[in-house]
């Protein structure tokens, strides 16, 4: 899949994403439609950015963006109060942004460079 079909974005009750594994190289800014989403996966495509939209989503929880060509993230994530995990591996990111220093992080991810990023998902899904 090289784009997110529009009837996924106009599911406002959906809480869970995961367009793993396709072509995606842009996330369009009608994401933050998807007031509702918690859980938001895009490893394995070909982003190179993410839109400053995806700041809307105030639901987030756990945003996994591994191994993606993304070399930032916007600074509008900072508005996400419920982001918990957010997986960098296998991007161009190699720090955690000033302003996600102070970011609640649950028990099992503690920065945001996460080597630890698969391990720690596996382990929080288990607990469901």
């Amino acid at each position: 899949m090289k784009s997110i079909p529009k009837e996924i974005l106009e599911l406002k009750d959906l809480e869970y994403l995961s367009l793993d594994y396709n072509q995606l190289t842009e996330l369009p800014d009608e994401i933050s439609n998807l007031t509702s989403l918690k859980d938001l996966f895009l490893g394995y495509n070909l982003l190179s950015t993410l839109p400053e939209s995806i700041g809307n989503l105030t639901s987030l929880e756990v945003l996994g963006i591994n191994h993606n060509n993304i070399s930032f993230i916007p600074k509008s994530i900072k508005n996400l109060k419920n982001l918990n995990i957010i997986g960098v591996r296998g991007t161009r990111i190699t720090r955690a942004p000033e302003f996600l220093k102070n970011a609640k992080f649950d028990g099992y991810a503690k920065r945001i460079n996460t080597a630890k990023y698969y391990d720690a998902i596996k382990k929080l899904y288990k607990k469901k």
